[in-house]
């Protein structure tokens, strides 16, 4: 809210306006802020009787139901707009979409609309807000880390434009903001070291009590969720809240003083002099801590060469990124890049370089003397510090996800893999309409015969099923009634499930290998209907257990698993696999499970490894699905997210000493992997 004030004072040739604006906003701790004996929220909207919600579509999956029975319950009728959450919704079109509701919803002037979700979403609709009737009350929830620690704490609302970072926007501030951290039990650990980074930016510049924390308990933080997660210590719940508490209030005092940014000297703005060029710029997007994490790492260094921090402070702010899997450097912050970006944000601080540096951890200088030179010097020297560090410096989760890339609504889910000709060859390729193919295609060295391809199903099966496919079948597969039951219903599930339907000499496979390591604990990672996890629960003995994964049940045959006799060796549980693994780690303890298949979400492949080889036991296998992705793999120029992913996977493995691994040409390509 604000006060204003002003006077006006007449002039030889006009007036002069001498006004003052007053701003007044609050923040509020409260954990479990949709829990019904908890009235905060409720309070803001009583006098209304009604809300209008904007919220983020993945905060709206877990928490849709908490969130209507709450406003129910205090009798406010709540009206929902599910926004696509990512950062390349991060538009004028998402913006414009907002306001479309507003004006739909008959939004009165004052009434505060309830923004609930990430940082980009509570950015974008704080800046529709501000543009709504030039201005328009909200109140904001925010859901992930980065969302609690940094976006909350500014009033800074905006939205990017083409590759330019958050180059449209305004001041706003929320009438209130609502601090509640348990959100981030549901988070990845993906989103958690995001977020962190951002704790580590305000850490070595302004705030040394945290960083101290942060460094001793820096991967507990991160795998514990700042101890939301059942199961965490006391003291590491504890050490998560002071560190949250701190952290926000050491934001605020450097930011409240200058809201509008009078003064471009900012503290804040450690880890922003290059990143806002770089992260928007590799195909794939940096996630943002990623990014202005590079930013901070490079700037340790230049402080360490500049004489501003000791070596031992400049591999100590490193090293703690390193573990806890942040990067240090990409391939592309070269010094072209980083001129440009110089150049780019001298526009934006009145042509001054403004360099936030620490000076000794805790502390802050600004330097505006770096030459094209020095910077490509110390750049030479800190790509050779960095390849010291595990995965030569690069970033666990550094990218952006799924949920963040993907850009095709529901509707279009079904038609968006078609056939396409490159240099003579059919390949799938990610495109928005199926394709009829009426040519002889060569794949694997076999000349198929001429058929025409309506649907998927038709097309994976002409491109997997070569002749020796079909001998391999008919010499080797020997199914029970119920294995033909359940494979022929999968086979007629939805066809934007094609390629999703896990092959059946794979499952046959897994079977064999169960027997002979006499395993007695499984993991499934991606149901679908079941097939695979009912083919595995019957090589377990009668004692066994088959876990299998997945975030919905809608087609998953459970009445053919009891058919078969499997269905108490079988555990299905339903919700996202990061949080399924995560309990399993709770539930089992670690190196707990005999073999694990992963066949989820591509773009969650490397979180599911790294959750998976640690509940993996040693001598226990992984095993992969669709690692050479139809070839996409060996293509650079194939860039979307599910091939970039493996991509990434498949390099890591590579580098990872603890683990033996062999990739096999079944079905899409398996990996398999031998825990040390």
């Amino acid at each position: 809210m604000s006060d204003m004030s002003a006077t006006v004072t007449p002039t030889d040739n006009g007036f002069h306006v001498d006004g003052y604006e007053k701003i007044t906003y609050d923040f509020r701790f409260v954990d479990h802020i949709f829990d019904p004996k908890k009235s905060d929220l409720a309070d803001c909207y009583k006098t209304w009787g009604r809300c209008l919600v904007i919220i983020d579509n993945n905060v709206h999956k877990i928490h849709s139901q908490a969130l209507e029975n709450y406003f129910s319950i205090y009798n406010i009728k709540c009206t929902i707009k599910v926004i696509e959450s990512g950062e390349l919704r991060k538009t004028m079109k998402t913006k414009l979409e907002i306001i479309d509701t507003f004006a739909e919803y008959g939004l009165v002037r004052k009434e505060p609309v309830l923004v609930i979700g990430g940082g980009v979403l509570t950015d974008v609709a704080g800046y529709a807000c501000a543009s709504y009737r030039r201005k328009s009350n909200f109140i904001r929830i925010p859901t992930t880390l980065i969302g609690l620690i940094d976006a909350s704490v500014s009033i800074k609302v905006g939205l990017n434009h083409e590759k330019l970072k958050n180059r449209l926007g305004a001041y706003h501030a929320p009438i209130m903001t609502f601090l509640d951290f348990s959100f981030l039990k549901t988070l990845s650990e993906g989103h958690i070291r995001n977020g962190f980074a951002e704790l580590i930016k305000i850490s070595v510049v302004g705030e040394k009590t945290v960083f101290d924390l942060l460094d001793k308990y820096g991967e507990e933080l991160i795998s514990t969720r700042f101890g939301y997660l059942d199961g965490s210590s006391e003291e590491i719940r504890h050490v998560g809240k002071q560190i949250n508490y701190l952290g926000i209030k050491k934001m605020l005092e450097l930011e409240v003083p200058n809201l509008h940014e009078v003064m471009l000297d900012r503290v804040i703005a450690f880890g922003h002099t290059w990143s806002p060029t770089l992260e928007l710029t590799p195909t794939i997007p940096l996630r943002h801590g990623h990014a202005i994490n590079i930013d901070m790492a490079f700037s340790v260094t230049i402080a360490w060469k500049r004489h501003l921090i000791s070596i031992e402070e400049r591999d100590r702010i490193l090293h703690l990124m390193s573990r806890v899997g942040l990067t240090l450097d990409h391939k592309l912050f070269q010094i072209e890049l980083i001129w440009k970006a110089m150049r780019s944000i001298m526009l934006t601080r009145d042509g001054h370089q403004r360099a936030a540096m620490p000076h000794s951890i805790g502390q802050c200088v600004f330097l505006n003397d770096l030459t094209h030179d020095e910077l490509e010097s110390i750049l030479r020297e800190h790509k050779e510090i960095v390849k010291a560090y595990p995965r030569n410096g690069d970033g666990l989760d550094a990218y952006i996800d799924q949920n963040d890339y993907t850009e095709i609504s529901d509707s279009d889910a079904a038609n968006m893999i078609s056939i396409k000709e490159l240099n003579g060859e059919a390949v799938l390729d990610l495109v928005s309409s199926t394709t009829v193919l009426s040519k002889t295609i060569e794949m694997n060295g076999f000349a198929h015969t001429n058929k025409k391809m309506t649907n998927l199903i038709d097309i994976k099966s002409h491109l997997s099923n070569d002749p020796i496919d079909h001998y391999i079948m008919e010499h080797t597969f020997r199914p029970t009634k119920e294995q033909n039951e359940l494979l022929e219903y999968t086979r007629s599930l939805p066809e934007k499930f094609a390629l999703m339907i896990g092959s059946t000499d794979a499952a046959q496979f897994f079977q064999i290998l169960i027997r002979i390591g006499q395993y007695k604990r499984c993991i499934e990672v991606g149901t679908l209907s079941g097939y695979t996890a009912m083919t595995m629960a019957m090589a377990l003995p009668d004692d066994g257990l088959m876990v299998t994964l997945d975030i919905d049940d809608k087609y998953v045959r459970p009445d053919i698993w009891k058919k078969a006799g499997v269905e108490n060796k079988i555990d299905l549980r339903i919700k996202p696999a990061i949080d399924s693994l995560q309990d399993l780690l709770n539930e089992y303890g670690e190196n707990s499970f005999d073999f694990i298949f992963i066949d989820g979400d591509k773009p969650n492949y490397v979180n599911y490894y790294d959750l998976c080889l640690r509940l993996v036991r040693s001598n226990g296998l992984i095993a992969i699905d669709n690692t050479l992705y139809t070839g996409f793999v060996a293509d650079a120029t194939k860039t979307d997210i599910n091939t970039v992913t493996i991509r990434q996977l498949n390099d890591k493995i590579k580098l990872d000493q603890t683990v033996d691994v062999c990739q096999l040409r079944l079905g899409d390509g398996t990996t398999f992997v031998r825990k040390k």
